[in-house]
């Protein structure tokens, strides 16, 4: 019997059948010009743990997976920003990865030591992680080397729920400098793809100990994000209170989700 019901408000919703191809092109490529126009942009995946957030962001594609039709969006992405710089005459460019995960509200950074790191702020710089490492990327596969081994240093586990189960935020971040060919003008831009930690019921994934612990955390940080996209939402006022400081998820991410910048979820 149906208890109740419920009505949401979606931009678009795919098909079961939708390819991974439809889910880029609708979501992700326009994102892509935006970053060249010197924009802020987040893609996030946001769900149930088990639900395809990882598959869907591609955030585990290795070079060799890059040809198949089931390629996510992070490696269909870094490879449209390739061509457009390909394509660009006028501008020099340069790109850098970075990748980190927040577990247990800790920041580690998966390409280096993964010792807890600083969250920073400067007039300069804006919001940044100190010590964090950044690889300069010339090509697609210089890339997708690095989404390997940040994917490879990911703190994962087993629940009731899945047997493989991410227990932290992780986020890759691609930082793009475009000069113009005389040096009159210089934009910058940052992407994060942020695979989130699945949302889940404490009850239903048989949690104790350290993997308790893990989803505290997890729904913690997922509450307070929920909490900054209402606040931006609320157009009653624009200088209303944005809670970014509530967790280190929607501290790291203040730079680039606000009324300025461009978020796909």
């Amino acid at each position: 019997a149906i208890i109740d019901t419920r009505c949401f408000q979606f931009d678009f919703v795919f098909e079961a059948n939708d390819s991974q191809e439809c889910v880029y092109q609708s979501c992700a490529f326009p994102i892509v010009d935006k970053l060249f126009e010197g924009y802020n942009c987040t893609i996030l995946a946001y769900g149930q743990t088990g639900s395809g957030k990882t598959y869907t962001m591609g955030s585990e594609e290795t070079v060799q997976d890059l040809v198949r039709p089931t390629a996510g969006i992070i490696p269909r992405m870094v490879q449209d920003i390739f061509r457009n710089i390909e394509r660009s005459s006028e501008f020099c460019f340069r790109l850098s990865c970075s990748m980190l995960e927040i577990y247990n509200e800790n920041v580690r950074d998966l390409l280096g030591r993964r010792d807890a790191l600083q969250i920073r702020e400067d007039v300069q710089q804006g919001i940044f992680i100190k010590n964090l490492t950044e690889i300069p990327v010339q090509s697609l596969k210089d890339t997708l080397i690095c989404l390997e081994e940040g994917c490879r240093n990911r703190s994962q586990a087993q629940t009731a729920m899945n047997l493989k189960s991410s227990r932290s935020h992780a986020i890759f971040i691609l930082n793009l400098n475009k000069t113009a060919a005389d040096e009159s003008t210089s934009v910058k831009a940052r992407l994060n793809l942020v695979d989130l930690a699945g949302s889940e019921r404490l009850k239903k994934t048989l949690a104790e100990g350290d993997r308790l612990k893990e989803g505290i955390k997890i729904n913690e940080g997922l509450l307070a994000l929920g909490n900054v996209i209402a606040a931006l939402i609320d157009h009653s006022s624009t200088k209303a209170h944005i809670p970014y400081r509530d967790s280190k998820l929607t501290r790291l991410l203040q730079g680039t989700i606000n009324y300025e910048t461009s978020l796909t979820i």
